[in-house]
């Protein structure tokens, strides 16, 4: 076997093995949505980037901290399609000067860090003709289960309880994000909707073919 695959294969494994192996592919980051960024920022995010194998096209974001003004950077790698399963890895970075920052990090570069290895992301693309949403799916749901929350929601085909009916009516479908099993065999799950920094949650159980709301609250960060 390769040596160098061998190696990355124990790297995987173990703290401390950034940098060890030439990187797969050059770091090539779209900085489009993070303009407020110095060329000597772009170069130190660039380098802990290529440190951790995040090779190939990649995109940068603001992630915010709510309620403070911190924030810290992800830096998105392509993103793989797989019929209807999307996945991409996200590293997380952080300024010295950001309150955020304190955990020891894992690798640094100038003034900025990495706290923890590049998380691996998956979403599942729901569909309905056109439109679509890519949701989160939490272990014991069924892609069928997710797909029947999903579309009951979009076309207002849910049957609610009338405690839940007094505050809500429909819901948005495009703002679903992830869905998780509270009661595999009740079939009862947790539905997230919403954005950033609000959104609303779901309590959802299936039912003689049908998508049942018992319980909805809302959230704020």
């Amino acid at each position: 076997m390769n040596n160098k695959l061998v190696l990355l294969m124990v790297c995987s494994m173990a703290a401390g093995c950034a940098g060890t192996l030439e990187p797969f592919a050059r770091s090539v980051i779209d900085w489009t949505d993070v303009p407020e960024l110095t060329a000597a920022d772009k170069a130190d995010i660039t380098q802990l980037a290529q440190n951790w194998y995040m090779g190939g096209p990649a995109k940068a974001s603001v992630v915010h901290h709510f309620p403070g003004p911190e924030r810290s950077y992800a830096i998105s790698s392509e993103v793989f399609v797989n019929g209807l399963r999307r996945t991409w890895r996200d590293m997380y970075v952080c300024h010295a000067g950001e309150g955020y920052c304190r955990t020891p990090p894992r690798d640094s570069a100038g003034e900025w860090s990495v706290g923890k290895e590049p998380l691996l992301e998956e979403r599942w693309r729901i569909a309905d003709g056109d439109w679509f949403v890519d949701v989160e799916l939490g272990s014991g749901i069924s892609y069928a289960e997710a797909e029947m929350i999903v579309l009951a929601i979009r076309h207002n085909t849910l049957v609610i309880t009338p405690e839940v009916a007094k505050y809500r009516q429909g819901f948005n479908a495009s703002s679903i994000y992830a869905i998780n099993t509270r009661d595999p065999i009740a079939r009862e799950f947790q539905v997230e909707l919403g954005g950033d920094s609000s959104g609303e949650s779901l309590s959802v159980r299936l039912q003689d073919g049908e998508v049942q709301v018992y319980e909805f609250g809302i959230w704020q960060a």
